[in-house]
């Protein structure tokens, strides 16, 4: 049992005669040169046992990790195939073929190559892991939850997966609003007990009127929606006021934003090695007053770091529309339209903090101009699906069929994550056509880089929002460009992520309160050609003059905000 499994679960072996042979010795050459670093050499020295031996599985299963991690995904996975073909049961390969198709986009083959694994050893370590990204990436939210819970069930002290199982409960049906809260609470009450003891006081100057040191940790700086947000508060707010000092942990390249948003900050620390404990004690070092999480349960958090309560104030923003769990985390950043007074407080170990806006948008630059609007002029009605695809759940998709039959000529437009995989698009197209809706008035398009993202959002003339999960930056992104979005307004903060920006340009009436609303509200918008012709010319302009894109003055409620939170803490410790 032993051999089988390390056969299969282990890169395979080299050895492969009794005799040492010249293939052998490059193979052994390929393999020093590989742990020296030296990879260019290594993969030179692979590729030429292969062609020597073209029945070795070993130089093929190396010739398929180096050029992965040369971002060379399309030579890594013929590698793969071409070794898979010799064994298809060698189950380091198949998690390698499952590594370089998730790069590549294409979920689906993702899956397959994890539920292979899954079927020849149910036991492989971090499967249920893998599959339980798969299922979530491909909409399949309840297989997604089972397979987090049996991987929970093996490791059940991991907080990065006990983080990503509660960041897609947020996504799907599965629980109501208090089942959720109670989930989020647990995660918190489990790792505070824990780290409770970490927690000692601290000795700094507590004058409420001094300059405040603000610390951001988040895994986001980079060309990411969150830094769409972040960057222009760093741009706008007062340094007389406000340190700004950002901890960056991701281990991920910089890139042109985190350079525009390094040279705004006072410091700025690449911390990605560091562990939970350092980087606390990092942090507690630097003097930070106010420390701000700006990623929840996201990809990347460091909310254990916040457990151990580097910072006299604590609060989360921005990424994660929702409690964290944790008592350590004193506010959480909102505003009136996210948290309506009396209706979500509930549902937060954190004190809600309200801003006049939740958040300032920075438009990217090189924007595309807005082109009029073709409805009317001999082309269809189009709607849009711009949100990442397992937000749109099946009673979205209920919804949005009941439209397209009451339209029989509109078209909807979906971008999804994989899409450029046929399988994929005919999964999303037959789950409108099992709704009455032809498949024909469909069309399916994969992720995008951003600008080629704005220039489509010209052909779309009502974009669609999904629940119980809305979108943010998609929705100014969409009335950015002319495309009014409708939504409904739900009773948590995650479900009514566009209701304070449909507000702010004049357009509080698409954000409805039912299903029966969404639709007739939808069918309405469609029929009314001359409105939908006006908002194209007229919302780049309304968003422009909003408070939505008014860096100044969120600046100053957010230093506002800030020094509320410090004078509070004075106050209490003095």
């Amino acid at each position: 049992m032993f051999d089988w499994l390390k056969r299969r679960n282990s890169p395979p072996s080299p050895a492969a005669s009794p005799e040492t042979t010249s293939v052998d010795a490059l193979i052994a050459q390929a393999d020093v040169l590989r742990e020296s670093g030296q990879r260019d050499l290594a993969l030179a020295a692979y590729l030429q046992a292969h062609k020597s031996d073209a029945q070795r599985i070993y130089p093929l299963y190396w010739l398929a990790t180096l050029e992965e991690e040369c971002g060379r995904f399309d030579e890594a996975l013929a590698y793969c195939q071409r070794a898979l073909a010799l064994d298809a049961g060698q189950i380091g390969l198949l998690l390698r073929a499952a590594s370089i198709t998730v790069a590549l986009g294409d979920d689906v083959a993702a899956l397959e190559n994890y539920q292979r694994v899954a079927a020849l050893d149910p036991d492989a370590p971090g499967i249920d892991a893998h599959l339980a990204d798969q299922y979530c990436r491909l909409g399949q939210l309840r297989d997604g939850v089972e397979a987090f819970d049996r991987a929970l069930a093996r490791t059940p002290d991991d907080a990065i997966l006990q983080s990503n199982r509660l960041f897609v409960l947020n996504y799907s049906e599965l629980l109501t609003a208090e089942q959720l809260f109670a989930e989020h609470q647990s995660w918190g009450s489990r790792h505070e007990a824990v780290l409770r003891a970490t927690w000692h006081p601290f000795e700094y100057n507590r004058d409420p009127g001094r300059r405040l040191k603000v610390g951001l940790v988040s895994a986001d700086l980079r060309a990411h929606a969150v830094a769409n947000f972040v960057e222009p508060w760093l741009r706008a707010h007062d340094r007389n006021q406000i340190e700004s000092h950002c901890f960056d942990v991701s281990a991920d390249p910089e890139d042109a934003t985190t350079a525009s948003m390094r040279g705004l900050a006072h410091s700025w620390h690449r911390v990605a090695d560091l562990g939970d404990a350092a980087l606390a004690a990092r942090i507690r070092a630097a003097g930070i007053d106010i420390l701000l999480d700006l990623s929840g349960h996201t990809r990347g958090n460091r909310l254990l770091v916040f457990a151990r309560r580097p910072a006299p104030v604590q609060a989360t923003w921005l990424g994660y529309l929702n409690t964290t769990g944790l008592t350590a985390m004193d506010y959480r950043l909102t505003d009136d339209n996210l948290d309506p007074p009396g209706m979500t407080a509930q549902f937060h170990t954190e004190t809600l903090a309200r801003l006049a806006a939740h958040a300032c948008f920075a438009p990217a630059s090189g924007t595309p101009e807005v082109v009029p609007s073709q409805v009317g002029q001999g082309h269809p009605l189009t709607f849009g699906s711009v949100n990442q695809w397992p937000k749109v759940s099946a009673s979205v998709k209920d919804l949005w069929a009941k439209m397209l039959k009451q339209l029989p000529e509109a078209r909807l437009f979906v971008i999804a994550r994989g899409a450029n995989h046929p399988a994929v698009r005919s999964r999303i197209v037959d789950s409108f056509v099992q709704r009455g809706v032809r498949a024909e008035l469909l069309e399916v398009f994969p992720f995008m880089p951003t600008a080629e993202f704005l220039r489509l959002l010209g052909r779309v003339d009502i974009a669609l929002d999904s629940f119980p999960y809305g979108g943010g930056t998609t929705t100014m992104q969409c009335l950015w460009m002319g495309v009014p979005v409708l939504t409904i307004k739900g009773r948590v903060a995650m479900s009514r992520n566009s209701v304070g920006i449909l507000d702010a340009v004049g357009l509080a009436d698409l954000a409805v309160a039912t299903p029966a609303d969404y639709v007739q509200t939808g069918v309405a918008l469609g029929r009314d050609v001359a409105r939908l012709v006006v908002l194209r010319q007229q919302l780049r302009g309304r968003m422009a003059a909003s408070r939505v894109t008014d860096a100044g003055s969120f600046a100053r409620d957010m230093e506002r905000a800030l020094r509320d939170m410090w004078i509070t803490y004075c106050n209490r410790n003095n």
